[in-house]
């Protein structure tokens, strides 16, 4: 591979590596061998197969997962309540204290990725390459492995090291590379790598993955209790299409670069161009990503379609939910044989830290508090998309202040609904919905479960409002992971089985593919790559269920109902945030954001007694009014928040770091 150079960072070789901090982490359930728990030497540790094995057990802590932002770089905020899905009501997270705010900066505040994060070692990328590139460089001197098993862990080390490059890539543009470990004594070149060079090295690594004879498809059946999760080649791909998929993204390829200069602004530098932009719009980006999505479906049909959708064993709504509840937390094949998870972070403990990232941030640090418009992307059971300013016009006009006396009261309000106009489905606009919704989120639904067989009740003084006030701050809850709400919710709860986190599977594959095949011109067969993953959730074709969208002409419609797609089949799975910043959706960043409060038409408040009917309901869609976004306010959003600044120290050092645009 040809070399690429760097500017501020030299990347010195820790001799003494200590892999205390991670013995927890194993593969399959039945898993024997555990990351080296003693300081060891590079000399020591590759002079023994047993060690080095154990030296790459230690990288795969690296492998994306969700829980790098628990304790991390925004304090415990997932970067993910920075999108329109999710609004942090954390007042003390780095969330409202640095972004909501607008303080972030290249000096200080809390990055939603950090550039260094030493205390965090699954998000600390730079440590993550320096530990695969040690692995790669030293891994043919171990003198009691066969070349066989040095050619298939090379490979594994390979993808982990490209998805530590992607991850920073799809935050700061190009950065610093490096392709080997320096010592003090190196002499290395100090350019940044543009997006082109980036882009070649980790396709580059990829690909001598993917090629590699050694690297299984799948973990065979009868390896699976003790190595499901290892990488694989199905896992490589997969790495590839998310490389290939922000590259090929309107951030970095599109007709200009992304940010433009405001009044009174200097100029955008020509030297930072090609870091943070292609140069010009690349369809051919496109072409390849479609390219790597049709081979894992030809590989896949080489070795009997082994990676599928789990299909629910029933049409009824518990089996549907049951089905895609399976489909993100199931490891390995189910009992019909289909494998979900193509590439994973594994998790060994059944009870474990995971869980308060899921469940205890929910409702004590209101990490997770999902939005009105995250419940409306979630279309109706016949498929339609949900309309809330249309034909689903279901909400009233929220009540005025006290002190403003013009204005109808909420009692006022009520009594106006007493007189509106007969639905058949008497306004139950939680019912009667796309089922991934059910899991997703408590919502005022009839089948849900809180408590003691009781539904969620989340009206004024109801079961679910009384209890975990601070998960419903906006009127719906959290609840993809959490499993049973009075329990897990709470962090009392105890998983009865694992959990893994899904970097990619089945479901993201079709939709990342039917992006691709729109972006190339096949909007029907982009289409039926979308239906792929509706029919597993009962719901019928989206073209012919929305014909006023013409979703099989009309390209701009069939993008947006891709990705409100991708946000009702992947929410909670780390995906909204980047695709608002890949497709550059300033609309969607600077727009309110609401919450939905349910309201009984008797008036009464508190919770259902025993053999008491099921109420009717009306709606207030209300402003989120805790912690308010600086991009809500005019003037306050710039598109120098799409990339991250480096940090201005780095900067500072002399060895001639171009800064991101804006900072």
């Amino acid at each position: 591979m040809k070399n690429s150079r760097i500017k501020n960072l030299i990347f010195v070789l820790i001799l003494a590596m200590s892999y205390s901090c991670i013995d927890d982490f194993r593969f399959g359930d039945d898993a024997l061998d555990k990351p080296l728990s003693v300081e060891l030497n590079v000399d020591s540790i590759f002079s023994k197969a047993v060690l080095a094995r154990q030296h790459l057990w230690g990288l795969y802590q690296f492998i994306p997962s969700a829980a790098a932002q628990y304790g991390g770089s925004l304090s415990g905020d997932w970067y993910e309540s920075l999108s329109d899905i999710i609004h942090s009501m954390n007042n003390w997270g780095g969330t409202n204290t640095s972004w909501y705010s607008g303080s972030f900066s290249a000096t200080g505040g809390d990055s939603r990725w950090a550039y260094f994060d030493r205390n965090n070692r699954v998000a600390n990328c730079l440590s993550g390459i320096r530990h695969g590139l040690t692995f790669l460089e030293n891994i043919d001197r171990v003198p009691d492995m066969p070349k066989e098993e040095k050619d298939r862990l090379k490979a594994e080390a390979k993808v982990i090291v490209a998805g530590k490059y992607w991850q920073m890539f799809r935050q700061y543009g190009g950065i610093p590379m490096m392709e080997k470990v320096y010592t003090p004594t190196d002499d290395p070149a100090t350019n940044r790598a543009t997006i082109a060079e980036m882009y070649d090295y980790m396709i580059g690594l990829l690909d001598e993955a993917i090629n590699e004879p050694n690297l299984p498809w799948i973990i065979p059946e009868n390896e699976q209790r003790e190595w499901w999760g290892r990488i694989t080649v199905a896992a490589a791909l997969a790495q590839k299409m998310l490389v290939q998929l922000d590259a090929a993204s309107p951030l970095f390829n599109d007709v200009e670069p992304y940010y433009k200069p405001g009044q009174g602004e200097k100029p955008l530098q020509e030297e930072v161009k090609p870091y943070i932009w292609w140069g010009g719009y690349k369809p051919e980006l496109w072409q390849e990503l479609r390219k790597t999505c049709e081979e894992f479906i030809r590989l896949n049909s080489a070795n009997g379609d082994q990676y599928r959708l789990i299909q629910p064993a029933s049409q009824t709504e518990e089996a549907i939910i049951a089905a895609y509840q399976d489909a993100y937390w199931y490891r390995g094949p189910d009992n019909s044989g289909a494998n979900e998870l193509i590439y994973v972070h594994t998790d060994m403990n059944i009870t474990s830290w995971w869980d308060a990232l899921f469940s205890k941030s929910a409702t004590q640090w209101g990490h997770e508090a999902p939005t009105a418009e995250f419940m409306e992307m979630f279309c109706w059971a016949n498929g339609k998309v949900f309309d809330p300013d249309g034909v689903d016009d279901v909400y009233v006009n929220a009540p005025a202040r006290p002190t403003d006396v013009t204005n109808p009261t909420l009692e006022e309000l009520r009594l106006q609904q007493a007189s509106r106009p007969a639905r058949a489905d008497n306004y139950y606009i939680f019912d009667n919905r796309d089922p991934r919704l059910y899991e997703t989120l408590w919502v005022q639904h009839k089948g849900q479960i809180f408590d003691a067989g009781k539904g969620v009740e989340t009206w004024p003084g109801g079961n679910a409002i009384r209890a975990y006030a601070i998960a419903f701050s906006h009127g719906m809850s959290h609840h993809k992971w959490c499993m049973n709400l009075s329990d897990d919710i709470g962090n009392n709860g105890v998983r009865t089985r694992p959990r893994s986190w899904a970097v990619l599977r089945m479901g993201g594959f079709h939709l990342i593919y039917a992006e691709a095949l729109a972006e190339t011109g096949d909007l029907a067969g982009a289409c039926r790559e979308i239906n792929k993953v509706r029919a597993r959730v009962g719901l019928p074709a989206i073209e012919t269920s929305n014909p006023q969208l013409n979703l099989t002409s009309n390209k701009e419609n069939l993008i947006k109902q891709i990705l409100r797609e991708r946000v009702c089949e992947l929410g909670y799975e780390d995906t909204r945030l980047m695709d608002m910043i890949r497709r550059k959706l300033k609309d969607d960043f600077t727009k309110q954001l609401h919450g939905v409060w349910t309201y009984r038409m008797d008036g009464k408040t508190g919770t259902l007694g025993t053999g008491e009917p099921y109420p009717e309901f009306w709606y207030v869609k209300t402003p989120v009014s805790g912690m308010q976004r600086s991009w809500w306010e005019e003037g306050g959003w710039s598109d120098k928040w799409y990339i991250l600044p480096f940090p201005l120290k780095e900067v500072n050092k002399g060895f001639g770091l171009i800064q991101n645009p804006g900072w």
